[in-house]
């Protein structure tokens, strides 16, 4: 296997840090569940109870990732993931699964 080069690795740290945040990562596992339609920025906002701001910020790191697409109908803008991120979104998945299992066996009781 060849070594990357070092844009290789920029732009793969980029893409990396685009989903260094728990909104990001929810985002796009709330899209996820709507592969046809895509959802909208304002089911985003009830979905995650965050200010409009906060979560522009987040999605507009996700669409200049490339992880977002984006439709506009009206006045809403609509966000379906992009192939990159169906292949991403598997990765964190199964992360999270493991983590979950991690820490779930962590605080159960053990009978005796």
């Amino acid at each position: 296997m060849e070594f990357p080069t070092k844009k290789a690795l920029r732009e793969a740290t980029q893409k990396l840090r685009a989903l260094d945040h728990p909104v990001r990562i929810g985002i796009m596992q709330e899209i996820s569940a709507h592969p046809e339609t895509g959802i909208n920025n304002t089911q985003l906002f009830i979905k995650f109870r965050v200010d409009q701001s906060v979560m522009s910020q987040q999605v507009s790191i996700l669409v200049k990732a490339g992880y977002l697409n984006t439709r506009r109908e009206g006045k809403f803008i609509y966000y379906t993931l992009s192939d990159e991120a169906f292949f991403i979104r598997d990765k964190i998945d199964d992360f999270i699964s493991r983590y979950s299992r991690r820490t779930k066996s962590i605080f159960t009781k053990v009978s005796p």
